[in-house]
C-alpha cells in the first residue's frame, strides 16, 4: 500500500510510496547513526570497538584515478588503506584498456593464429585425407555426383552436392526414378475381358481406346484409369498390388483421365473394402 512517508533521520518526506521501499531508504539512511559501518551493522558495541581498533576507524582518502587522473574520494578503514593497488573513479575507467600499438596487435594475430593451426592440425589426424586447411578453418573435399565439380565443406555444415540447385537436381532425379518404377509396378495386368459385368464397354465402343497422335490419333479416345491415383499410392508408400488391383480400374475419356491428375474417387479405405469384396465374388465364381 502507498502513502506519504517521513524518514525519521534525515528528515526527508517520501509521497505515494510503498513501504518496503521507504524501509530500504532507512534502515541505509546516511544519517541512520545504528548504521554508521554498513558492513557491521549487526556487530555489537564491544565488538565493533575491536573492529574499529583492529582496521582502524573509515575516513575519506582522496586517490587519483589510473585512467584518467581524476581525482576522487574513498571511504576505507584507516589501517587497510590502500585497498587496493590501483583505484579508478569509475566503471567505464576500470574497464577500460590501455591504447594498442599496432605492434601489440600484430603480436596477438600471430599468436592467434598459431595456436589455431596447431589445434587443427591435431584434429586433421582423426580425419580423412580428403580434409584440408583454409582460412584457419577445416574443410572437407569432396567430387559432386551431380555436376562432378570439386567442392568442399565445413565439418559443421557437411553437404553431398556443391550447392542448392544441385541439391534440388539430385533429390527430384532420385524421387522420379523411383516414381517411374512404382509406376511400372502399378500398371494394369488383368485383361478386361475376364471382367464383362464389371466395366462399360459402351464406352469403347462410342469413343474408342486412346491413340496418341502418332499411333492412331484418336486423341478423345477412352484409357483405363487407377480409381487411387499412381501419385497417391507413392505418396502415402501404398502396395503397389493394390493401386494395381482390378477393383481400383475405371474407364474414362483421355481427357478426363488427364485433368484428373492425382485425385482420388475413392478413399484408400473404401479402396480396401471395395477389394475385399471383388475377390469374394469372383473366387465363390471360380475365376
Amino acid at each position: 500500500m502507498k502513502e506519504d512517508r517521513t524518514c525519521k533521520h534525515c528528515g526527508q518526506i517520501f509521497e505515494d510510496i510503498e513501504g518496503k521501499v521507504f524501509a530500504n531508504h532507512v534502515r541505509w539512511c546516511d544519517k541512520n547513526k545504528t548504521n554508521g559501518d554498513k558492513g557491521s551493522s549487526n556487530l555489537s558495541r564491544v565488538g565493533k570497538k575491536r573492529f574499529d581498533e583492529k582496521l582502524g576507524q573509515k575516513k575519506t582518502f582522496t586517490m587519483q584515478c589510473q585512467k584518467c587522473d581524476k581525482a576522487f574520494d574513498v571511504f576505507e578503514r584507516e589501517k587497510k588503506h590502500p585497498e587496493r593497488d590501483v583505484y579508478f573513479c569509475s566503471r567505464t575507467c576500470a574497464n577500460a584498456r590501455g591504447p594498442r600499438t599496432e605492434d601489440f596487435k600484430d603480436k596477438v594475430r600471430e599468436w592467434s593464429r598459431q595456436n589455431t593451426e596447431a589445434r587443427l592440425a591435431e584434429i586433421l589426424l582423426t580425419l580423412d585425407e580428403n580434409a584440408i586447411i583454409r582460412d584457419n578453418r577445416i574443410y572437407i573435399a569432396k567430387i559432386c555426383p551431380v555436376c562432378s565439380e570439386e567442392f568442399a565443406h565445413t565439418l559443421s555444415r557437411p553437404t553431398k552436392t556443391c550447392s542448392r540447385s544441385c541439391a534440388s537436381r539430385a533429390k527430384s532425379s532420385v524421387e522420379k526414378g523411383s516414381l517411374i518404377e512404382y509406376r511400372r509396378f502399378c500398371a494394369f495386368k488383368f485383361s478386361l475381358n475376364d471382367y464383362p459385368n464389371e466395366f462399360d464397354f459402351s464406352l469403347i465402343e462410342k469413343h474408342g481406346w486412346y491413340a496418341a497422335k502418332n499411333h492412331g490419333d484418336n486423341l478423345h479416345g477412352v484409357s483405363r484409369d487407377h480409381i487411387v491415383s499412381v501419385r497417391f499410392g507413392f505418396d502415402n508408400q501404398i502396395d503397389p498390388k493394390i493401386i494395381s488391383h482390378p477393383a481400383n480400374c475405371q474407364l474414362l475419356k483421355h481427357s478426363e483421365n488427364v485433368s484428373k491428375h492425382k485425385k482420388c474417387s475413392l478413399s484408400i479405405d473404401e479402396l480396401l473394402e471395395r477389394i475385399q469384396k471383388w475377390d469374394d465374388r469372383y473366387r465363390k465364381m471360380g475365376t
